[in-house]
């Protein structure tokens, strides 16, 4: 199962006034990360979303059902969240949820595009 946020980029502000949000520190390193591309992706894309496309893996990735106890194991590549899992119980149901409430609480309501959510399949 895949899911792509909707316009990624229009959902992110470029603000001047945002750029703090841009860095972070690795205390236990004593090192300071500043964000300033994304590896992957549309080479005209802003680099600035994987910030954003890692807090939704993130926080996807924090949540857990009986099969995933540890959290759901998922793939994001830029602005595509790509999930794995076992055919079991409502784990495929419980993972598609936790992706659009990730989306959501990062980016907004609208961030969601329907229309690229693939459905599960069992075979690759």
């Amino acid at each position: 199962m895949a899911g792509d946020v909707a316009s990624a980029f229009r959902n992110v502000s470029i603000h001047s006034n945002s750029v703090y949000l841009f860095a972070g520190l690795i205390e236990e390193d004593k090192a300071l990360v500043i964000e300033l591309a994304a590896p992957f992706g549309w080479t005209g894309s802003p680099g600035f979303y994987e910030i954003f496309g890692g807090a939704i893996s993130h926080v996807h990735g924090s949540h857990t059902n009986a099969i995933y106890p540890a959290g759901f194991f998922n793939y994001h590549w830029v602005d595509d969240h790509i999930n794995v899992a076992v055919d079991i119980g409502t784990s495929f149901s419980d993972m598609d949820r936790s992706l659009r409430f990730a989306m959501t609480t990062i980016l907004g309501a609208e961030a969601i595009n329907d229309k690229k959510f693939t459905s599960w399949n069992t075979r690759q």
